[in-house]
Formats: C-alpha cells, structure tokens, sequence
C-alpha cells in the first residue's frame, strides 16, 4: 500500500485516507490492521522503561505508535535495524517523547532476545493466544505505524534498507497530522 510518497509528504500534500481506513490507500485491500488492539502481552526488555509490565495498544495512545516484526529474536540484521529504530525513538526523545516503538518478536519458543540488547524499546513476543503476524498478515521485518489516536496509517518492509529519512517522514507526518 501507497503512504501518499515521500516527496507528497515532504511538500506537506493532504493524504487522502480511504474507505478501508488506510492513508493514501486505494481501496483495494481492507485488511483488519487494526487487529494489533487485542494484544495483552509482557514487556520483555530489561532496560525498557516498561519492562515486566503488561502493555497492549492503548497503553501508547497519544503518541505515534510503530511495531516492528523481526524474522528472528537473534539474527544480526534484525539486530541492526533494531537498533536503528531505537536511534530513532532517542531522537524523539525516549520515554519523554511523542512517539513509541515496541518489537514484537515470533512465538518461536526462544528464550535469547539479543535484538532488543542495549536497546531501550519494548520487547513482546507473540503467543499462542496473541498471533499478530497472522492477523495483520505480517512480512518478516515490517514496521507497521499507528497515528496517535491508535488507526494504522502505513507499513515499511527493512528487508532491503533502512531508510530513516522515509520512517522518519512518516513519524513527523503522523505528529503533524493528528490533533
């Protein structure tokens, strides 16, 4: 799905949110992205602010909200934009800032969670009970954006690059755009 462009978004263009709720969408898919509200599960970070405590979509209602799916809890590259990503919520200021980024990792039974390292960005790990992937139709490495009153806007895939400039024209996108 389309997130108007980039270059309407750094010109400031109105986007258009379609009739399945997706901002610069065209209709054509009315998945349930905001399936990502019935999650309850734990904060596995030790050095998140938010660590051990049970966290679900709206406790983060009020800020932009951004979910990011690694393939894997240990691989170097999903390390890598983990921590990019956690440059990024420093940036807007930490756990003082206006946005929030939690990595959900796979219900995959592993007990080593070495991406969230050195990080302090929350940590959840899907459940039997709790399939996110599945219920929004996750690819391996997407980061999903939620606006501040908790609708999806947009998705990005980190499988080729990370492009701050692109995330972060999204974030700024989302602050200026919801009351």
């Amino acid at each position: 799905d389309l997130f108007c462009d980039v270059n309407a978004i750094n010109d400031n263009t109105t986007c258009v949110q379609d009739e399945c709720g997706v901002w610069g969408g065209d209709n054509s898919t009315c998945e349930d992205y905001n399936a990502i509200n019935i999650y309850e599960l734990e904060d596995l970070n030790a050095n998140s602010s938010t660590f051990a405590q049970t966290l679900n979509h709206n406790t983060f209602l009020g800020k932009a909200i951004l979910y990011y799916f690694p393939i894997s809890d240990t691989w170097s590259l999903c390390k890598s934009r983990f921590d990019s990503l956690n440059e990024i919520y420093l940036e807007y200021g930490g756990v003082n800032g206006n946005i929030i980024i939690i990595g959900v990792g796979k219900n995959d039974g592993n007990s080593t969670y070495t991406v969230a390292e050195d990080t302090i960005i929350p940590y959840i790990k899907e459940t039997d009970e709790y399939t996110l992937r599945g219920e929004l139709d996750v690819i391996d490495r997407d980061v999903y954006f939620y606006n501040t009153t908790g609708e999806y806007v947009h998705k990005v895939n980190l499988t080729d690059e990370f492009d701050k400039n692109i995330i972060e024209s999204i974030i700024n996108w989302i602050l200026n755009e919801t009351p």
